[in-house]
């Protein structure tokens, strides 16, 4: 970890690069074309441009995996506006590894959710599956004393076929929950209310996503280390 002009975060993923965190728009390519020539390519070598988090992705990733996906349906600035609210992250202590690779982690899984999203080529409110499935996935965990072992994604640094086959479940039954409960409102609007995201926590369908046991058996599962409660 080391302070620069942007908050710049780095941290082996086990291999020579790192994830770069760019907290002003811009701050990447700045840093990029400072240098010149060789030292150019080798920063783009070290910091590959899909691993480069800004704080509008990490606000989403953020808030929806801590319970609030109702806030991600708000829209990019709302969004990030209450994860600066509800985090003070300007006020915390430096991140540890652990919480950087976790960090990063999740927001891997994140961007399979959107991949999965985007790959279904659903006509309308893509970003609010996106979110409430990526929340959900973790709820439905929850309930059991369990959560995904991030720690596991960190050392893969991919998301499995295997796992992309539970998320796809996920986000299906999620697109299916929005259509049917959402009381004749559009889903769209419905999803930005924290009455919508606790309608959803209620719902029981006949055949929920056997998320656990798949879980179970690809070994990503671990004892729940924390409560919102």
């Amino acid at each position: 970890m080391r302070d620069n002009q942007e908050l710049l975060c780095e941290w082996s993923n086990g291999d020579q690069n790192y994830w770069y965190y760019e907290a002003f728009r811009g701050g990447y390519l700045a840093e990029k074309y400072s240098r010149a020539g060789q030292a150019q390519r080798q920063f783009e070598f070290i910091f590959p441009r899909n691993q480069v988090i800004d704080k509008i992705e990490l606000a989403k990733v953020e808030n929806a995996w801590d319970g609030y996906p109702h806030f991600v349906c708000r829209g990019a600035d709302m969004n990030f506006a209450e994860w600066i609210k509800r985090t003070k992250p300007h006020t915390r202590p430096a991140p540890t590894i652990e919480y950087c690779r976790e960090l990063i982690a999740k927001t891997i899984l994140f961007r399979s959710f959107s991949d999965l999203v985007k790959s279904q080529g659903y006509p309308a409110f893509r970003s609010q599956i996106l979110a409430i499935s990526y929340a959900y996935f973790r709820f439905i965990l929850e309930k059991s004393g369990k959560e995904i072992d991030l720690l596991k994604i960190w050392d893969l640094g991919v998301i499995t076929d295997e796992l992309n086959e539970i998320i796809l479940e996920v986000i299906t039954w999620t697109k299916e929950i929005l259509n049917t409960k959402s009381g004749g409102y559009d889903p769209a609007q419905w999803t930005k209310t924290l009455a919508a995201w606790e309608k959803i926590q209620l719902v029981r369908i006949p055949k929920p996503p056997n998320v656990l046991q798949r879980l179970r058996h690809l070994e990503l599962l671990r004892a729940l280390s924390f409560n919102f409660d």
